[in-house]
């Protein structure tokens, strides 16, 4: 909707994979609340259980039993190496591409903000007024772009994660130690 002033979004996953969205928007400046807010993940879980169903799934049991990361990061192994490349804010961790564009380039401010300030909790809101960012105009629908962010930290990375932990609200879990190089730019550990 181009004109969409409100929004509300839930992942539909399966199988811990992202089958599909619930996306409902409104002319209505703030027209949402925690009522829609959990009757739309009631929805997006109704229908990724439904959606296995439909695909002969006799596994049901990971769409009911979540596994949550501890709030803490635990960081063990050898140290990663995450470059950002500015000119299309593609990111890659040891070598291996994660993601890029908007998605890369909140990514890159979330691994810098840990590594400066060892936070893990983030807002919605803090992440669309960050003039680092340089999003476009808040009818840009964010969520759908943290959603693609943790499902490609999810399928192509296993050492970052992002965890939602409340209304616009989520954490940075970090799996390993890591080495923020930009290219053409400063470094960072964390």
């Amino acid at each position: 909707m181009a004109s969409a002033l409100s929004q509300i979004a839930a992942p539909i996953l399966g199988r811990g994979k992202l089958l599909g969205v619930v996306c409902i928007q409104s002319e209505t400046a703030a027209r949402f609340g925690a009522r829609e807010e959990a009757a739309v993940n009631v929805a997006a879980r109704q229908i990724g259980l439904s959606l296995l169903v439909l695909r002969g799934s006799r596994d049901l049991e990971p769409m009911i039993t979540a596994e949550v990361k501890p709030a803490l990061p635990t960081t063990t192994g050898a140290t990663v190496q995450v470059k950002h490349y500015a000119v299309d804010d593609s990111v890659f961790a040891d070598n291996e591409y994660v993601i890029k564009g908007v998605a890369g380039r909140i990514l890159w401010r979330l691994l810098l903000t840990y590594a400066e300030e060892r936070r893990v909790e983030f807002t919605n809101k803090e992440i669309r007024l960050d003039p680092y960012l340089d999003l476009p105009d808040i009818k840009d629908n964010l969520e759908a772009r943290l959603i693609l962010l943790r499902r490609r930290l999810e399928e192509r990375c296993g050492l970052f994660y992002i965890q939602n932990t409340g209304r616009g609200k989520f954490r940075l879990d970090v799996e390993r130690a890591f080495e923020l190089r930009e290219i053409g730019g400063a470094a960072a550990q964390a």
